[in-house]
């Protein structure tokens, strides 16, 4: 009886130590994961900011008026009246 009560008390001190072993190995676990949630948290603002400055700057180089002044400027193009424009058709072209 005595071997009995011995060797349930050193399962019971092995149990208890692997169970804390666990708890603060969790907790060890809890805290990288946290810190990598911030990191990809900071990681996703710098990276809507980025998308942010793009799409602005897309939308300034698309503009019709900065194409406007190109076409004018730099490649010599100027507009023409619709009446200017002729239109050539051949023959078995489905447009």
């Amino acid at each position: 009886m005595k071997r009995f009560s011995l060797i349930v008390a050193l399962l019971c001190a092995v149990l208890t130590a692997g169970l804390l072993f666990l708890n603060v190995w969790q907790s060890f676990r809890y805290n990288q994961v946290v810190g990598e949630v911030v990191a990809l948290e900071e990681e996703q603002k710098k990276l809507l900011e980025l998308n942010k400055r793009l799409i602005a700057g897309t939308a300034v180089l698309s503009s019709p008026g900065r194409i406007d002044e190109i076409a004018k400027d730099e490649l010599g193009l100027e507009k023409r009246e619709p009446t200017d424009i002729i239109q050539i058709e051949l023959p078995g072209s489905d447009q």
